[in-house]
């Protein structure tokens, strides 16, 4: 893969973690009544956790190692949750599907692992 590749793949990945991050918030849409419900400390959370994603999407996009060690760890804890969860809670047919998500949770940070070479720390404020 060469620079341009990987940058793709990082924004590509800001707007999926910003999809998944909104489905996991509010799975129904944002209808007022679905919002009102959400307290302040509820919502700084959430806050933080987009500013989050946001930023080591920001990192990964301009190609740095740091984003990339924090996007393996995070990906390997959701894998390896995942793989948990096939192996003692769901059933038969649909841990296959638990299974899949696991690998393709893998399958991102391997890359990025793999293009290493490509990668920056970055300048003075890692970015």
């Amino acid at each position: 893969m060469n620079k341009d590749q990987l940058k793709a793949m990082g924004v590509l990945n800001l707007f999926f973690q910003l999809f998944a991050m909104f489905l996991i918030l509010c799975p129904e849409g944002l209808s007022s009544s679905e919002l009102d419900h959400v307290s302040q400390q509820m919502g700084n959370r959430m806050a933080v956790v987009v500013i989050s994603i946001v930023v080591v999407a920001i990192g990964l996009e301009r190609l740095r190692k740091w984003a990339v060690m924090y996007f393996s760890l995070a990906s390997a804890v959701s894998s390896s949750w995942l793989l948990f969860e096939a192996f003692t809670a769901v059933t038969f047919p649909v841990n296959f599907f638990y299974l899949t998500l696991a690998g393709l949770f893998l399958v991102p940070a391997v890359l990025f692992v793999r293009n290493w070479s490509h990668l920056s720390w970055g300048r003075r404020w890692f970015f």
